[in-house]
């Protein structure tokens, strides 16, 4: 066996099969069709395989030397085919590469102990089946909490700092590749299996310490979302109370009303009962009607009309949403909420000249779609290249990033842009295939 076959054949199964765990979280969020995507990808893998292989056959160095440039060129791949944070699929694809190559190393450390002298198919066979065990016991891992981390946490700042954690383990597992290939003393390799062996443990804690971590970073946003809306529906509740109230009263006064209706109609003094009439309904409190219809966003949209109105800006509603939203509808108010907030702020801010907002929200195919125009104070917006930036705190503010980031999670978009005087914030969220509103 050449020892091109030879490296063709131990690597290209450890590599698909790697590329089957980076791609099992992301697989609701593909740009192109399952089968075009894993063509994509098992094309991408067949190459750098290839290439991997002519390197071992014909470039006196040490083959490590190729992973970089390899690893480049998945990520580069992997962008393309899957949506999301850049920081994101760094950490999966790293975290990825993390197992993949400390399986290696471990199933290296056992040939050199146990297959050194049993020539090249032994030492393959066991490689396949370490590597096919391997990708057994972790493939859970990357169906299960990593994907629930990619789908359910899209903060950018957290995934800026973990994908240097798989990064920092990468490094030690290609230095630590590089020195098993020099051991021959038994008791040296029996010493660096272990130090192998507790590596991986480490890795295994750190890696759950950064589950838990997101878990309650997840479960935190959530509750803050759940106890916003709340807020808001208390607020609407209250005022349905007090409406309530005032047309209680307002049925204990119309038979009095009525009376004084009827006197003057006896009388037939037509003038004083129209008087009278024109007097009653200007001192008539109309109950508002429903903005929405559904519940959740009526009570978010009367919430900032009254607080729009105390702040002497104008805002007009135009909401053709269902009943029922066909997503979660904490996350949708947050999104609404968000812009909305950002949209009184900025009038608010407004030194002089028209304040107004106006809002429209509507079902546009298979998305939901908001957006929100506003006037605002041209000098508080600040830019860096082409996005714009919060006046209040250095780069996006946190309710536009946290609106980027649910319509990120929904595979939408969020689009801000501004033109004399006007602010323009446009969110899309994709309804699921499976639709249901919570």
């Amino acid at each position: 066996m050449t020892f091109f076959v030879y490296s063709l054949l131990i690597n290209l199964p450890l590599w698909i099969l790697s590329l089957l765990l980076v791609l099992a979280p992301v697989k609701n969020r593909m740009r192109f069709s399952r089968p075009r995507t894993y063509g994509i990808a098992l094309g991408a893998v067949t190459l750098a395989c290839i290439l991997s292989a002519l390197w071992d056959q014909f470039i006196e160095l040490d083959g490590n030397i190729i992973m970089l440039p390899i690893l480049l060129f998945f990520f580069f791949v992997y962008c393309r085919i899957v949506r999301g944070k850049m920081a994101q699929k760094a950490f999966i694809l790293l975290t990825g590469a993390v197992f993949a190559a400390f399986s290696v190393l471990l199933s290296d450390v056992i040939s050199q102990a146990f297959f050194r002298d049993l020539g090249d198919w032994p030492d393959y066979l066991w490689g396949i089946a370490s590597d096919i065990l391997v990708f057994l016991v972790l493939l859970p891992l990357f169906s299960g909490r990593i994907r629930w981390m990619a789908e359910q946490n899209d903060d950018a700042r957290v995934w800026r700092t973990l994908w240097v954690i798989p990064f920092v383990f990468l490094a030690l597992s290609i230095a630590f590749y590089i020195t098993v290939g020099n051991i021959g003393d038994p008791f040296l390799l029996t010493t660096y299996g272990v130090s192998v062996a507790l590596l991986i443990v480490l890795l295994i804690v750190i890696y759950n310490s950064i589950f838990r971590t997101v878990q309650e970073i997840s479960e935190n946003a959530c509750l803050r979302q759940n106890m916003q809306l709340a807020d808001l529906q208390a607020e609407q509740y209250a005022s349905l109370r007090r409406h309530m109230a005032e047309t209680a009263q307002a049925r204990h006064d119309f038979r009095h009303q009525l009376l004084v209706i009827r006197s003057l109609a006896d009388r037939e003094s037509t003038e004083e009962l129209r008087r009278y009439l024109d007097q009653y309904v200007e001192g008539l409190s109309a109950d508002r009607p429903p903005l929405a219809s559904n519940y959740a966003v009526d009570a978010v949209a009367k919430h900032y009309l009254e607080r729009a109105e105390k702040a002497d800006v104008k805002i007009d509603f135009s909401l053709r949403l269902p009943e029922r939203l066909g997503l979660p509808e904490g996350e949708f108010c947050m999104v609404f909420a968000n812009l909305l907030e950002n949209a009184l702020e900025a009038c608010q801010r407004m030194p002089d000249g028209p304040r107004f907002i106006s809002v429209d929200a509507e079902q546009a195919g298979n998305f939901l779609v908001v957006v929100v125009e506003n006037s605002f104070d041209e000098s508080t917006i600040r830019h860096q290249g082409c996005r714009l930036l919060s006046s209040k705190r250095g780069g996006r503010g946190l309710g536009l990033s946290s609106v980027a980031a649910t319509t990120e999670k929904y595979h939408g978009e969020l689009r801000l842009s501004q033109e004399n005087g006007v602010f323009r914030a446009e969110a899309a969220l994709c309804l699921p295939r499976e639709e249901s509103a919570i």
